[in-house]
């Protein structure tokens, strides 16, 4: 058996979808043969898609997100035309790309469907999303091509519980063709240091500063140093430009940072805290885990998956940052949390490695192509 392995590349292979497309077909080429297919659109249909998602509003140029629902016919085309002298290989596609005559897996951490259940369920949180410019004819346009896709291919591999129990329960998908296999850390950790720290510091990862929370955090922040820990330090890394209008002291000011340079705050840090108000995944949380950090997180998606408050971090319900700056005190000095996530490390770095992650994708791959 052979896995075709049919994903978009950015210009660096290493840095597509934060590392996951990279990191995973490494570790799958460690398991069975591995045929790379290269979806990535040629510059004319880049171009088209930038065009289509223009728009145009009180004289004010912006772009919206159009869930590439164009590229669809030009995926599908492409994915085919490879499989012409090819009937036995298996497919696996990193996001739902098209219809496939062969066994076709997708690997996903979002569909279509629970955006739409996002938007009637949780509109104040769907409208972070990045999605929530789309109007109902593209997204129901999306969805149907999403579900003939998924109807087409042989299982659903989803990063996240919270999808995969969406998929079947909302989206009606038969619980045999779903199938949890997790995703796993980018961060090295073998750069691990075990040093004493202070039960001061608060680190924040995230580029989409407003959809992670960023700001909630900065105003938990202020209230923190003003009423309960007066040199309490703030790191924030993500955006490429402080997005901000005002910086008081306390807070530093990343950017963005390679991944050997997030592990050095990973290790300076006491907790970590991203109150995302949509995130898909979240893998950050599992690398802030890893490196010893409590976590403070939205009780949605999976990051409620990953913390169980009051054992490995918090889980927020709103956005009140009084509320959230007692977390953040009360987190910085517990240590008997702090011991359960250092206590709990082996498991985070096994449950959650692409190693881990390749041998469910290939042992679930195995199973039903053996079968046929």
């Amino acid at each position: 058996m052979k896995i075709i392995y049919a994903c978009e590349w950015n210009k660096n292979k290493e840095t597509t979808w934060s590392g996951t497309t990279y990191s995973l077909l490494s570790s799958i080429k460690n398991k069975v043969r591995v045929e790379e297919l290269d979806l990535s659109p040629s510059l004319p249909i880049k171009i088209l898609n930038k065009i289509l998602g223009l728009r145009i509003r009180n004289g004010n140029i912006s772009f919206v997100n159009t869930l590439n629902t164009f590229n669809r016919y030009f995926f599908q085309k492409k994915i085919n035309n490879a499989l012409l002298n090819n009937n036995k290989d298996v497919v696996l596609q990193i996001g739902d790309y098209g219809k496939c005559k062969n066994q076709s897996y997708i690997y996903q951490d979002l569909s279509v469907d629970s955006l739409v259940y996002f938007r009637e369920n949780f509109p104040e949180l769907f409208k972070y999303s990045g999605y929530e410019n789309i109007s109902y004819k593209q997204l129901n346009k999306r969805l149907e091509q999403q579900i003939e896709i998924y109807n087409n291919c042989q299982g659903i591999l989803t990063m996240s519980k919270w999808l995969s129990n969406n998929l079947v329960e909302y989206t009606g998908i038969p619980k045999e063709k779903v199938h949890w296999v997790g995703a796993g850390i980018n961060l090295d950790k073998n750069k691990i240091n075990n040093c004493e720290k202070d039960n001061r510091r608060i680190l924040f990862v995230g580029r989409d500063f407003k959809r992670k929370g960023g700001d909630l955090t900065y105003n938990a922040f202020k209230i923190l140093k003003d009423k309960y820990i007066k040199d309490a330090e703030l790191y924030v890394a993500g955006p490429t430009d402080w997005p901000l209008d005002e910086k008081i002291d306390g807070v530093t000011f990343l950017g963005d940072l390679s991944y050997a340079e997030l592990s050095n705050y990973f290790n300076l840090c006491d907790i970590f805290c991203l109150p995302s108000r949509f995130e898909a995944y979240g893998l950050v949380f599992i690398e802030a885990l890893t490196y010893g950090l409590p976590c403070i997180a939205r009780n949605e998606f999976e990051m409620k998956e990953f913390i169980n408050h009051g054992e490995n971090g918090y889980l927020i319900d709103e956005d009140n940052p009084e509320k959230l700056a007692i977390l953040m005190k009360d987190l910085l000095v517990n240590e008997t949390i702090k011991k359960n996530v250092i206590k709990n490390r082996d498991f985070y770095i096994n449950e959650y490695s692409w190693d881990s992650v390749a041998n469910r994708i290939t042992s679930i791959i195995n199973n039903n192509y053996e079968v046929e």
